[in-house]
């Protein structure tokens, strides 16, 4: 799976689970419901982890501080253990994450491979 396709589940009492990333936003547009994290992505230098934590305590995930911390060089560390997968600083071809997208593209073809723990 790529970070263009989206992986979409579906329980027998109509709730539906999407990995949330850009090729799934068309379908999230009007949809209510409860947003899960499956992982965090953060950065794996202890000063650099402190104040991206800092600014993400103060000003949310989303906005643009949040996008402006998305474009710090790594290395980066991909902690899925939120949805059933490993701690993981290198994977396949990455040596190290040196982007937060690299860290998100290993993320979706690992939840994509591998499946993600159900909120069910």
């Amino acid at each position: 799976m790529s970070a263009r396709q989206v992986r979409v589940r579906i329980h027998r009492n109509g709730d539906v689970e999407v990995i949330d990333n850009s090729a799934a936003a068309p379908l999230l547009t009007g949809l209510r419901g409860r947003r899960r994290r499956i992982s965090r992505i953060y950065p794996s230098g202890a000063l650099k982890r402190q104040a991206f934590f800092l600014l993400r305590a103060v000003f949310g995930d989303g906005g643009s501080v949040a996008g402006w911390t998305r474009t710090w060089k790594g290395p980066w560390t991909l902690d899925m253990r939120l949805g059933g997968g490993p701690v993981v600083r290198s994977f396949g071809p990455w040596s190290r994450f040196s982007s937060h997208a690299d860290a998100v593209s290993c993320e979706v073809v690992w939840f994509g491979l591998n499946g993600w723990r159900s909120s069910k």
